[in-house]
């Protein structure tokens, strides 16, 4: 009842830009963080006597590691909508602890049997020079199921418990935890530079995931015991709401390899898979203040036109702000700066990253509408709109890499990043108008 007499009164008032931003800061932050982290890993890769190697291998790997990894965070999304007790959270978390094993599972097949160089090279195109540097990252990334599915479980008390400065001291420490590591790890030359990402990546994403266990351990007693009478859903029922996310994780999951697959065709693989994941770690400092963060706001202050209409505006200045600012960025020589000096990128790679930094910069726009769309896809329980409109994207993404040219390099990624974009929101724009402009009445 608290709630719903909270979400009236949002709806008898207009919606401002400081409760926008009062709500979405937390979670932008959060975001930039991360962004910041991975640039320390390039640095740190880059810094080493393989460098473009390092960060070849890393993207490759990185981006399979990551296909194992990112279902088990379905299962947050489970534990926010029906684990809202204890007794709920603890039985989800036995029902969908197989998720977490699967991961291990497959992960283990790839980095310690022959099936892996077929994947790498056969199925993703990986250059044969790759192979240890990916099998090195593989080994540690067999841990990264178990340590994603604690920080889920860990966040999803923070959330429920509306303890969100909990998450934000988390990645924090992951972030000085790496800067830390990164300063002594680099020194020892006979480490493959693979390595020492991989075992930043993951260590760091430990590092964060207790952190929000510990958080969570703290204001655990605010959690609901939940009754013990009331019957615990049934593992068909999990499932039932489950599987459709996890597909939807994977199908998301699979666009780094379709873009390191494309770059791997280009005249010079190495070069084009080193400066993407280069220029992407930049761009998405900036980019990560509306990707995969925006649709929350939209899911919790979307009640009628008018907070639509606030909400739009909102994210479309801070959308051309942002593409201005790396327009300027790059424009100006700040991009080389900072791959130069702050990450040390080799001059060859800050030069091949400016035309990709350029369309990147352009990002935004769409990101922005994409934000909106699912936000509003999501309030209107249409997910399966939602997956149409990334299964879109990714053939968009195929379909530019295969015809591209692979003598653009590094900037054929870019241009399928962007061409993608713009082709999901177009499909998840044209999705609602048949769903209704208007989001369910609260007491539905």
């Amino acid at each position: 009842m608290g709630r719903e007499a909270g979400d009236q009164q949002l709806l008898g008032k207009t919606l401002g830009v400081w409760e926008i931003t009062r709500f979405y800061a937390p979670v932008a932050s959060t975001s930039v963080f991360i962004a910041i982290t991975f640039n320390v890993l390039n640095s740190s890769m880059a810094r080493m006597p393989d460098a473009s190697l390092a960060l070849a291998a890393f993207a490759v790997g990185s981006s399979v590691g990551d296909i194992f990894a990112l279902p088990a965070m379905s299962a947050q999304l489970w534990w926010m909508s029906r684990g809202r007790d204890r007794r709920t959270f603890w039985h989800g978390l036995r029902i969908m602890s197989p998720l977490m094993l699967v991961g291990v599972f497959l992960a283990a097949l790839l980095a310690y049997t022959p099936l892996g160089p077929v994947v790498y090279h056969t199925l993703l195109g990986a250059p044969t020079e790759l192979e240890s540097g990916i099998t090195a990252v593989m080994r540690v990334a067999v841990f990264l199921p178990i340590v994603m599915f604690l920080r889920a479980a860990g966040q999803n008390t923070l959330i429920l418990c509306r303890a969100t400065h909990y998450m934000t001291l988390a990645v924090t420490t992951r972030l000085f935890y790496v800067l830390l590591v990164a300063a002594f790890v680099p020194r020892f030359a006979t480490l493959s530079g693979a390595l020492v990402g991989a075992f930043l990546w993951v260590s760091g994403l430990g590092v964060e995931a207790l952190v929000c266990v510990w958080a969570s351990r703290r204001i655990y007693h605010r959690f609901p015991a939940g009754n013990k009478e009331a019957p615990l859903p049934s593992p068909a029922a999990i499932w039932q709401f489950l599987l459709p996310l996890v597909g939807t994780n994977v199908l998301l999951s699979l666009r780094n390899p379709l873009l390191n697959a494309g770059l791997a065709q280009t005249v010079a693989p190495e070069l084009s898979l080193a400066v993407h994941r280069v220029a992407w770690s930049v761009a998405w400092v900036l980019i990560a203040f509306i990707q995969q963060g925006f649709n929350k706001a939209v899911v919790v202050f979307w009640q009628d036109r008018f907070t639509l209409e606030a909400l739009t505006r909102f994210v479309y200045r801070l959308a051309f702000f942002l593409t201005a600012l790396m327009l300027l960025l790059v424009l100006t020589g700040g991009t080389d700066w900072f791959l130069g000096q702050v990450v040390g990128a080799p001059r060859e790679m800050v030069r091949a990253s400016r035309w990709p930094l350029l369309l990147m910069s352009l990002m935004p726009l769409p990101v922005a509408g994409i934000e909106l769309c699912t936000g509003r896809l999501l309030r209107l329980g249409a997910t399966r709109a939602i997956g149409v409109s990334k299964a879109t994207g990714l053939i968009v993404l195929v379909v530019t890499l295969w015809s591209g040219g692979s003598s653009l390099g590094a900037t054929l990624g870019a241009l399928g990043l962007l061409t993608s974009s713009c082709a999901e929101y177009v499909v998840a724009s044209y999705s609602l108008r048949s769903l209704g402009a208007h989001p369910p009445s609260v007491s539905a």
